[in-house]
């Protein structure tokens, strides 16, 4: 009587051509399975890196206005200008808090933080709300594998 090894110390060049090849196959669905996941982590990334670049020119564009405003109030002395000028520096400077504590706003529920991220940043999101889940998720896993 001889003794057979476990099916798992079985080498390769011992299974027939059929097992081999579903093996193969099974190996390769994996494979491209594996290489869909990744490559849709990486478009999402790319994504929210497009929205991010894009909030900070919103950013930028409305500290700039807020600061042109201000420079013609100085120079009209109209109390509109002023009242225009400090809405939008004030908007800007949200826009930048709301960057900077991003890591603590993700520990709030995910609908306030949904709605704190948008409300900052609705023109960098092209009012949709989906991209402040996407960027508030994506930076939630950059923080995560920091």
């Amino acid at each position: 009587m001889t003794l057979k090894p476990p099916i798992y110390m079985l080498s390769i060049s011992c299974l027939k051509i059929r097992t081999k090849l579903r093996m193969m196959s099974l190996v390769s669905f994996l494979s491209v399975l594996v290489l869909g996941f990744i490559s849709n982590y990486f478009f999402q990334t790319s994504k929210v890196l497009g929205i991010m670049i894009n909030a900070e020119r919103v950013h930028n564009n409305t500290f700039q206005e807020g600061v042109e405003e201000f420079y013609k109030y100085q120079s009209s002395g109209e109390a509109r200008l002023l009242d225009s000028a400090v809405v939008m520096i004030n908007s800007a400077n949200q826009m930048a808090y709301h960057f900077a504590i991003i890591d603590q706003l993700l520990r709030l529920p995910r609908e306030k933080w949904t709605d704190i991220l948008y409300e900052s940043y609705k023109e960098a999101y092209a009012y949709d709300r989906n991209n402040a889940v996407l960027r508030g998720e994506q930076i939630g896993l950059f923080v995560a594998v920091k």
